[in-house]
């Protein structure tokens, strides 16, 4: 705003300074005139600038979360397939205790570990 007064001031001296004061007020209210066209016409493109800018970023957001909302869909997918093989796992799982039968030591033993490794692989 500043710099509008500035210009404005300027012209208005340089009409004072002229000795034909009817061409240079007609000169000036075309500069005047000018100056503020030009200055409204980037007001808009500005406007015009910023408002895409937001439409834009919208779309971006709005990119973002479907793009997060699919990946929580798959991730949850992936959890369930993980969380069967677990249980799958377990299931399979024969566990002998210590005994002086076998020297105190127990055992872990897997069936259909072909089987268990599948399903981990399947859910990765």
């Amino acid at each position: 705003m500043k710099q509008s007064a500035l210009v404005i001031a300027t012209l208005f001296a340089a009409v004072e300074a002229n000795r034909n004061h009817d061409d240079a007020r007609a000169r000036m209210q075309r500069d005047i005139h000018g100056y503020l066209h030009n200055g409204l016409k980037f007001d808009a493109k500005t406007y015009e600038a910023i408002h895409e800018n937001a439409i834009r970023q919208k779309r971006i957001e709005n990119k973002f979360k479907e793009e997060a909302r699919e990946n929580l869909r798959d991730g949850h997918v992936v959890m369930d397939e993980y969380v069967h093989a677990m249980k799958y796992e377990k299931s399979q799982t024969d566990y002998t205790p210590p005994t002086a039968a076998n020297g105190q030591w127990g055992n872990i033993h897997y069936n259909n570990p072909q089987k268990i490794m599948d399903n981990y692989v399947e859910a990765v």
